[in-house]
Parts: C-alpha cells; structure tokens; sequence
C-alpha cells in the first residue's frame, strides 16, 4: 500500500538495514554470527525432526529436508486468512482482497498440515529445489566462498612454512576466515535472503475461527528471513550457545595474539596490539562469567545488564583498534612481505 517514491524507499530501507546491521556486527565480531550460526543449525534439525513425523501423505515431494527445516524458522511458510465482517459488503470485499497473512511457526505448519485435506495440502508444498530457487544464494557461489576461504589459509599456511612473515591484515583476516568457514558450512542448506514466503492454499476454507493453530497464531511478526530463531541448549547448567560464543572468542582472540613479535611501526602500536589482542581473548569469557555470577546472586537485574553493555562497549572498541592497526601497519611492510609463494599459481579470485 505504500506507494511512489516514499514507498520504495521505505521499503529499500527496510531491506538493507537488517543486512547492514549484520554486516557490521559480523566485522566486529565474527565469532557472534558463528555462534548464532550453530544455535540456528540445531534449531532447524529439531523442526526438521517434528516435520518428518508427519503421516506420509503430508510429505513434499522427495520428502522434507534441512533446507525446509530453515525455511520454516525463517517464516517462510505462511497462510492467508479469510476474516468475516458484519458490516457492509464493501468492508467484506476490502478484508477478502487483503486478509491476514498469518506466517507459521514449526508447531503450527505441523497443526495446520494435520487438520487439512490431502489433495489441497501436498501441491503447495514446494520442494527443496524450489526453495532453493527464491534463494539470493545459489550453490556455485556458496561453494566458491569456501574454496575462496580454504585457499587464503593455505596461502597464510604456506608462507608460514617458508617463514615469510604475515600480515597483520593476513593474520586477522585469517581469523575471520575460520569463522566465515565454520559458518558457511554449517548454514550451507539454509536458503538466503528469501523476500517472499510461499503462501499455502486456503488451508481452513474460511474464517480463522473454525481453524485453530494454537497461541500465536494470528501474529504477522516474521522473524528476519536471513536470520531464523536460536534454540536454546544447556550444558550442565551452562547454555550451549554461551559456551559456543566463549570458545570461539577465545580461539579469535588467540589468532591475534600470534602476531605478538610481528613488525610494528612503533612501540607504541606493538602495545596497543598486544594489549587488545590479550583483552579481546579474555574479554568475553570474563564478560558471561561476570553476568552469570550477577545471575545467581541478588545483584541481577540492572547491574547485569549494564555489566554486559560495558563490556560489549569495552570489546567492540579493542576490535576497533585491532582493525585499525592491521590497516595502519599495511603502509609499513617489510620487503620480504612481497614475496609469492606457489599458493599464488591456484586459480583463485585476486
């Protein structure tokens, strides 16, 4: 409805930011997407597990798959839903040509396909290739990121064997590219930047209230399609997602501090750069214990969150800084950092 110029832009926003928003985290802080990455994995295989209990006849074609799974939590299921007026027919025609677009959650897609007719369900159901064709990503370029990733570290792995020195632009990089790798791989079935869910056939025929889907149901929130919920896990009390996001700190953080002896323009850069490279290493670790402590205690509440706000604060600085002297020691290189290495004859993208 939103129409013009204004619209458009409104809607250009509204598309972009989530992805910027992303982007900018992900510079910042690439073990939190890692994380967020396995928390969305296990979540999927858990919807895909409730989906394959379905009765047989309530199967796509070729069966429901990982990708489906994904698809799902990312809201791209959904249903129209006639609403009966009591007032003018002209109200009753504006209801019917708009309706309630009702996007469903795992628990109400597997309501939803056990209450309907076989002969109106299995048509709308697409399969994974059809998913996979709406998906901003398809497999070569997928596959072209991980081959792109592997060749970088082979590239750092082999100039560490000849002794040639790193880069700190190098050594970080590599540190994203653990991450990236980690996360391509496990996302690598999930759909990207699917814009339009697939609307399911009229499923109850009618009004919302002869069809019920259970709590939420009438809720037309769609959770970002680029990003699907995380399910929440505990390990010995501890959530799975927390343990995930201090391990994988600790392992970036520890790819920093290898450059502790590289070459520094200045004594004062060299401290900077083992001063954030050791704190960003503890820092996030430091930062869940603290709040889970906080947690246990009466001090919970406030003092929490402004304890995870300052240290957040606290680490996106070091990180600043950490980028800021990869790019500032690339105007000082040393000559022997020119020199190739037979990595450099794999085709690759330069």
């Amino acid at each position: 409805m939103d129409r013009g110029w204004k619209g458009d832009l409104k809607w250009w926003r509204k598309g972009i930011w989530p992805s910027l928003k992303w982007t900018v985290t992900t510079v910042l802080a690439p073990e939190y997407y890692a994380t967020i990455a396995i928390g969305q994995f296990l979540e999927a295989r858990e919807t895909l597990t409730k989906l394959r209990k379905l009765p047989d006849d309530r199967h796509p074609p070729y069966g429901w798959t990982l990708t489906h799974a994904f698809f799902v939590q990312m809201g791209g299921f959904a249903m129209k839903m006639k609403q009966h007026s009591e007032t003018s027919s002209s109200s009753s025609d504006e209801e019917e040509r708009h309706g309630s677009l009702v996007f469903l959650s795992a628990d109400q897609l597997r309501t939803s396909l056990l209450s309907s007719t076989h002969h109106v369900v299995v048509p709308s159901l697409p399969t994974e290739t059809e998913i996979q064709d709406r998906s901003k990503s398809d497999l070569f370029a997928r596959v072209l990121v991980v081959l792109q990733v592997a060749f970088f570290c082979l590239n750092c792995l082999t100039r560490a064997i000849r002794h040639l020195p790193l880069i700190l632009l190098e050594l970080g990089t590599l540190g994203f590219a653990a991450c990236t790798f980690l996360t391509y791989i496990i996302l690598f079935k999930k759909p990207r930047s699917v814009a339009h869910p697939i609307v399911l056939a009229d499923l109850n025929a009618g009004s919302h209230r002869d069809f019920d889907l259970g709590a939420g149901a009438l809720d037309t929130e769609r959770t970002h399609n680029n990003h699907v919920p995380v399910l929440e896990r505990e390990v010995c009390g501890v959530e799975l997602n927390a343990i995930a996001m201090g391990v994988l700190a600790v392992l970036l953080g520890a790819v920093h501090v290898a450059g502790w002896d590289f070459a520094f323009p200045t004594a004062a850069d060299r401290w900077a750069w083992r001063a954030c490279a050791v704190a960003s290493t503890v820092a996030i670790p430091a930062l869940l214990v603290g709040v889970g402590v906080l947690d246990a205690t009466r001090l919970a509440g406030h003092w929490a969150t402004w304890l995870l706000y300052a240290g957040l604060g606290a680490y996106c600085v070091m990180r600043v800084v950490l980028i800021a002297e990869m790019v500032r020691c690339l105007f000082y290189l040393p000559a022997a950092a020119y020199t190739t290495t037979w990595a450099a004859n794999i085709p690759h993208v330069g």
